[in-house]
């Protein structure tokens, strides 16, 4: 069932984070040992990049294995109390759960996994009748969970609470799993330190985790996870599915599912009060107590008959979960051939940029610059300065390609004579000694060199002003924009009235961050074209964003004048009221 739910992930390319841990196993790792996930991050890619190297396949095909092992520990310990079929079902519910999408594919968040094995083979060494060196052992597998991931803390109180309730207590291994817990909360780096919390956002934290956990299928084609619970609905029916689970607890009295539903509290509350951070894969850990106990309440006792709907609705639930991860897979965005899904969009992206780059791994010199080619809009939002690419603009283009690509790190790892990787927002000539990668929005990538980068028409002595012209629309095409600039300079030196080459220079210095130029570039046009709207809104917006706000006014005020219904009167109403950004 493992296997059915989740196989995409063996087609999977590694993520963000996974160059960081891969080149550091591959490359001499100076991670210390007490570090906080040094079991997970450090030891774990060890053990599979060094004989397998940075196999994507392998990582995941590890990954795999950990959920299998996590459903059959949840099985064996539910068999206890249910009947085989129900326990059997309780650890395919785990496995096909679509909490576990990111784990599954993404090799840095295997210490959620890792940590849920471990936690799970302390709960099981624990289990009645066990005998005295499987006791001893569960407090190692702890520390083991703690060294894996720091939300196995929550643990700790529910292991000591089982402790003390067995049938040979003891209280130095119960007050061990305390003490470890706030030895490692006090001592270890707490990785949640730098995240945003409020420990007034648990409750409503609590219900969106229960909803994500139930009806996580219902989120597989959502851009954003996050965004998806922070829905106003998602908690309410959170909050419902809570209440009507405490009220079912409290008229059954089943012990074993009061349990299983400490064991999700418990280690659910450490990220609870995060009020920004809010991924389902965060409850991995906890999520096999929710579904164990639910069918704790809803099966009878282990020597009654099961109901009849009982194991249908089972059935229906992780059919559902497995449409709803399968779903997830396949859901691709609107504006670009990427997967909705972040951490496949970065393995997508991430792979598409190696993979081009790899044949090319013997021209790559030390130094590269990665530009992409994202269409760069004039200041009105109006003409563009490129040609269209059939894309939306997307405010994180170049931010995706670099994050997939963890600040070039991936290229590192498989040419690791290269030692500078640049993410420029356009070439310049301090590039020419560079590789150059021209990368899209999907992470395709064209290598070159700079002298076969600025691949521009040649200059045509018999137009000047129109080869101008085109040149330097080529060049921004390759946001090579000084040269761009050069070429509109001499095409304005020659037609000096023509306001259409002094608006395109001006869009292109504010583009690549010059405003003295965009301002003088739009005060010449003005003096040319006074009546023109667009020159206004750009010299106006100029004048704004530096923060000379009486000057913006009395620039914009014509185009309020002229056409006061116009898309370029809105935007300046909008700056007017603050609401611009």
């Amino acid at each position: 069932m493992t296997l059915a739910a989740h196989f995409g992930a063996l087609a999977t390319f590694f993520a963000q984070e996974d160059f960081l841990y891969l080149h550091r196993a591959l490359h001499g790792d100076p991670t210390p040992f007490w570090s906080a996930r040094f079991l997970s991050l450090s030891l774990w890619f060890r053990a599979i990049a060094l004989p397998f190297g940075p196999s994507a396949l392998a990582f995941h095909a590890a990954s795999l294995i950990l959920i299998a092992g996590i459903g059959a520990i949840v099985s064996v310990v539910m068999a206890r109390s249910v009947k085989e079929p129900l326990a059997v079902a309780a650890g395919v519910l785990v496995v096909t759960s679509a909490i576990l999408f990111v784990p599954a594919r993404w090799a840095a968040a295997n210490s959620d996994l890792l940590t849920a094995l471990l936690l799970g083979g302390a709960l099981l060494a624990n289990a009645p009748g066990a005998s005295s060196w499987r006791r001893n052992a569960a407090p190692l597998l702890f520390v083991l969970a703690l060294w894996s991931k720091e939300i196995a803390v929550g643990a700790a109180p529910v292991l000591a609470w089982l402790e003390l309730r067995s049938e040979r207590p003891s209280r130095v291994r119960a007050g061990f799993y305390i003490v470890a817990a706030a030895a490692f909360a006090l001592l270890a780096p707490w990785r949640m330190a730098s995240y945003t919390t409020d420990w007034s956002a648990m409750p409503v934290n609590l219900a969106r985790y229960v909803a994500a956990i139930v009806l996580g299928p219902a989120a597989a084609a959502t851009f954003s996870e996050m965004q998806w619970a922070q829905q106003p609905w998602v908690a309410i029916v959170g909050g419902l599915l809570i209440l009507a689970w405490i009220v079912v607890l409290i008229r059954r009295r089943n012990p074993h599912a009061w349990f299983a539903a400490g064991w999700f509290a418990c280690l659910l509350a450490p990220v609870l009060p995060l009020t920004q951070q809010l991924y389902f894969y965060y409850a991995a850990c906890a999520m096999p107590g929710l579904w164990c106990s639910l069918i704790l309440l809803a099966a009878p006792r282990p020597d009654a008959r099961v109901p009849r709907w009982l194991v249908p609705a089972l059935a229906v639930v992780c059919a559902a979960q497995i449409a709803g991860v399968h779903m997830r897979e396949r859901a691709r965005m609107e504006t670009a051939p990427l997967p909705v899904d972040f951490v496949l969009r970065r393995a997508a992206i991430a792979r598409n940029a190696i993979t081009d780059i790899l044949p090319h791994v013997s021209e790559l010199r030390p130094s590269m610059t990665f530009v992409t080619q994202q269409p760069v809009p004039s200041a009105s939002g109006g003409n563009l300065t490129t040609e269209a690419t059939g894309y939306k603009a997307d405010p994180y283009w170049d931010w995706s390609v670099k994050v997939a690509l963890y600040d070039g790190l991936a290229v590192k790892l498989f040419a690791p004579h290269v030692r500078e990787v640049l993410f420029a927002r356009y070439v310049g000539p301090e590039d020419s000694a560079r590789t150059i990668v021209q990368c899209a929005i999907d992470g395709h990538a064209r290598v070159t060199s700079y002298e076969g980068y600025a691949n521009a028409p040649p200059y045509d002595s018999r137009d000047p002003v129109g080869s101008r012209k085109e040149r330097a629309g080529r060049f921004i095409e390759l946001r090579m924009f000084p040269e761009a600039a050069r070429e509109l300079q001499e095409a304005a030196r020659l037609t000096p009235d023509d306001p259409t080459i002094l608006i395109n220079l001006g869009t292109l210095a504010a583009a690549f961050g010059d405003t003295v130029a965009a301002r003088e570039a739009f005060e010449r046009a003005l003096r040319i074209s006074p009546g023109d709207l667009d020159v206004r809104f750009n010299l106006g917006l100029i004048h704004w964003r530096a923060g000379a706000r009486a000057e913006a006014r009395r620039v914009w005020q014509p185009v309020l004048d002229a056409a006061p219904q116009s898309d370029l009167a809105k935007q300046i109403r909008a700056a007017l009221a603050g609401q611009a950004r």
